[in-house]
């Protein structure tokens, strides 16, 4: 699918050539696939068109008023559009009305779109990771 397209491809397993790279993508389409059915994350929005889903981005209900965005995927062929933006706006806007009053996601640091995504729709960063991997060979 396009939407999944290459979205593993800024994590740091794909960067990391010591990981498989055919199973580093087989875990994000198996994400995706989790996500979609309700396996992993609790929701999961799809935002289609023309009857064809072009955006997607899951969500995990963690405690009373704390959610998490677990993965977002637009599709190549749609990016530039504002339809990661449109989906984060209905998130928070269902997120609101079941009063939640947190919602955090996690992304990786070279990922400078998802990083704008986010901060125009009034996330603000509240913690940084570095991970390091070192494969003792």
């Amino acid at each position: 699918s396009n939407i999944a397209g290459e979205i593993y491809t800024l994590s740091r397993y794909y960067f990391d050539k010591n990981f498989d790279q055919e199973k580093v993508k087989e875990f994000y389409e198996g994400w995706l696939k989790k996500g979609v059915r309700g396996e992993f994350d609790d929701y999961c929005y799809i935002l289609e068109v023309n009857n064809q889903p072009v955006a997607f981005t899951t969500v995990k209900e963690c405690d009373d008023n704390t959610a998490d965005i677990g993965i977002v995927g637009v599709d190549e062929n749609y990016s530039g559009r504002s339809l990661g933006t449109q989906l984060l706006q209905k998130v928070i806007s269902d997120l609101k009305n079941k009063e939640y009053s947190i919602l955090r996601v996690v992304t990786q640091g070279r990922n400078y779109t998802a990083q704008r995504l986010y901060q125009k729709s009034g996330f603000i960063t509240s913690q940084m990771e570095l991970w390091y991997h070192k494969w003792m060979r």
